[in-house]
């Protein structure tokens, strides 16, 4: 199992992080904000975000299947790149 550090920034390693959609994510603890950035190089902050979301995102089988259901339609955002 991932250690906390490694559930809250995810690596930059494609191979490692192993999805074909999101290229990583950060999460911002104290202000309870994900930024996602996908492998298109867009970079979204989502706001509001609970570690349960992160954690989930982290050990999803596919991240861009999770996120799109479960964070992107029920989160607010904001597209940063």
């Amino acid at each position: 199992m991932a250690d906390y550090e490694d559930v809250l920034y995810a690596a930059e390693e494609h191979s490692a992080f192993g999805s074909t959609n999101v290229r990583s994510f950060q999460y911002f603890l104290e202000q309870r904000r994900l930024r996602i950035t996908f492998k298109k190089r867009t970079v979204y902050d989502y706001f509001g975000v609970d570690e349960a979301t992160v954690r989930g995102l982290y050990f999803a089988a596919s991240k861009g299947r999770y996120h799109h259901r479960r964070i992107r339609k029920s989160l607010q955002y904001r597209k940063v790149g």
